[in-house]
């Protein structure tokens, strides 16, 4: 049976590290979030590329994505008829040729200097890394509202 990540289109070409955005009408946090991921990236020694999963955005989501081609990195966008977060960061996983491939959401919660953590670890020889907000040593300088805790403890059980 074919290994998923061979199912990327062919004309992308492998790099370093694929950063995975999920994305559903999000217009107006896209930019931002792309240009600080890619200043982030841009020196480090490292190939690098962004792709934005578009999740049937009925706004300018795909559209924003080609104005920030000009970031330094590549950025591209992919469709995703598939409804839910989920959906969209599977896309972007199985379609990517990366050596290493990670996700963040739109808004950016997680800084970009974060990606460094879990590129040290990869280098190290882990095969996988997940960040959480749970886990020792983690800082949260602005503390989530009370209905948005509750949800992450529901979601936790």
């Amino acid at each position: 049976m074919e290994h998923p990540r061979t199912a990327a289109p062919p004309t992308a070409s492998a790099c370093d590290l694929e950063l995975v955005i999920p994305a559903y009408n999000e217009e107006q946090r896209l930019a931002p979030t792309v240009l600080a991921l890619a200043d982030h990236l841009r020196g480090k020694p490292l190939t690098a590329s962004l792709r934005v999963v578009d999740n049937g955005s009925s706004d300018r989501t795909a559209e924003c994505v080609d104005r920030l081609a000009a970031s330094g990195i590549p950025v591209t966008v992919t469709g995703c008829s598939r409804r839910g977060k989920g959906a969209a960061v599977s896309r972007g996983m199985v379609t990517t040729r990366a050596r290493w491939v990670g996700f963040c959401d739109a808004d950016l919660a997680t800084p970009a200097a974060a990606v460094d953590d879990a590129l040290t670890l990869l280098r190290d020889g882990w095969q996988v890394v997940i960040g959480s907000r749970r886990c020792a040593g983690a800082r949260m300088p602005v503390r989530q509202p009370a209905l948005r805790r509750l949800g992450g403890v529901g979601f936790r059980l």
